[in-house]
């Protein structure tokens, strides 16, 4: 059996995964978003059930994909049930964060525009003393450089996590510099802990459904507005008038990190267990043998909300994956609750994942998740929907 051990919880219209290293010592456990839009009571139920499943005191990595609703709100809930020693989160400078928070159609009379002005003080504030002892790493985009992210050699491997920092140069974010707490990653470098790699990838923003050459347009624009601003409340005030002039009131545009995880000297996933509660309340568990596959694979790639729309966003992410890392893909959690905006037709085959999760509730009337072509492109690669009434662990 794999010491890796992932489960998929059952959350509706949402999001929430946990994962756990088993070492002699002590376990390491990860966390992706935690979060739903469906009753409260589903993402508290699956807390609940973590709790059984892995009884630690420390949440190890939590990750943050993005910060919409139906990825975090259950996240009050966990740190009340678990402390974190670090945070994965996707970092933009000012400015573009100012105008994913106007293409997302957030203005500064929402609670959640304060996240996009300062990300680390946003989470200090609402999540208080949970967040005393913990280390904030933030992962900036990657600049059109579309590398294969480098494994850290074995020497470093030991039971910490290892991550490789770069010189802080935030910029518009100067609290940040000095810091001890708050680390910028190195987006060429994987983490690592215990032959177990993390490999985040956060999307550069130029690359999100910005036509043409827009970006590149008013970027002279935008550096004057910064230069020349004698405050934050202006120079936030000028750039949402730029943004208003040239991009108008449009929803298009999410954020969203990518993580691939992967065992390093490991086999593979031995098993797929799937629960689901039918009426009346009882759990049908269905084991399903990795045998049945064939080839065995022993990585996770979780997409959060993001895009793989076109064939060029595959493309970029098989430059920064490499093709060793995506051959290698056990369980795919398809993007964004398996929303046909999200994929494009035969990405399927260009993946091949050996299971396809769609986290999502299916009964929402308004969302209709997953939507139909996609699923059905995902069909020879064994679809799981996990959603109010069912969960799935990969062990």
């Amino acid at each position: 059996m794999s010491s890796l051990i992932c489960t998929f919880w059952g959350v509706g219209q949402g999001l929430f995964s946990s994962g756990k290293i088993k070492r002699d010592n002590n376990n390491f456990i990860w966390v992706y978003d935690c979060g739903t839009s469906s009753a409260k009571k589903f993402i508290s139920n699956a807390i609940q059930a973590m709790k059984q499943d892995y009884p630690e005191e420390y949440i190890d990595l939590m990750m943050i994909s993005h910060f919409d609703r139906d990825h975090i709100n259950g996240i009050d809930e966990l740190l009340r049930n678990y402390k974190v020693r670090y945070w994965l989160l996707p970092y933009y400078p000012l400015w573009k964060r100012l105008l994913v928070a106007h293409l997302s159609g957030i203005n500064q009379e929402n609670e959640l525009f304060s996240f996009y002005l300062d990300p680390v003080n946003y989470l200090k504030k609402k999540y208080g003393d949970s967040l005393k002892e913990c280390t904030f790493l933030l992962l900036p985009e990657i600049e059109n450089k579309y590398e294969k992210i480098t494994s850290p050699t074995s020497e470093i491997n030991n039971d910490n996590l290892w991550f490789k920092e770069i010189k802080k140069d935030f910029k518009q974010d100067e609290s940040y510099s000095n810091a001890q707490h708050i680390k910028l990653l190195d987006p060429y470098y994987s983490l690592l802990c215990n032959d177990v790699e993390f490999v985040p990838y956060n999307v550069p923003l130029n690359t999100l459904n910005l036509s043409g050459n827009i970006l590149q347009n008013i970027q002279p624009k935008i550096d004057t507005i910064i230069k020349n601003s004698n405050n934050a409340k202006a120079m936030i005030q000028n750039l949402t008038k730029l943004y208003d002039s040239t991009f108008g009131k449009r929803n298009r545009n999410k954020i969203s990190l990518f993580v691939y995880v992967n065992e390093l000297n490991s086999f593979g996933f031995s098993s797929a267990e799937y629960y689901q509660i039918q009426p009346p309340y009882t759990v049908v568990f269905n084991q399903i043998t990795c045998k049945k596959w064939g080839r065995f694979k022993n990585a996770i790639l979780y997409t959060g909300d993001g895009y793989l729309s076109n064939p060029t966003e595959w493309a970029n992410l098989q430059k920064v994956l490499g093709n060793d890392r995506i051959s290698n893909i056990f369980a795919l959690q398809v993007m964004h609750h398996g929303a046909s905006s999200n994929w494009y037709s035969g990405l399927a085959s260009q993946i091949k994942p050996t299971v396809s999760i769609f986290s999502a509730d299916n009964t929402n009337c308004r969302y209709k998740h997953p939507h139909a072509q996609v699923v059905k492109d995902f069909l020879p690669y064994s679809p799981f929907l996990v959603n109010k009434l069912a969960t799935l662990k990969l062990k």
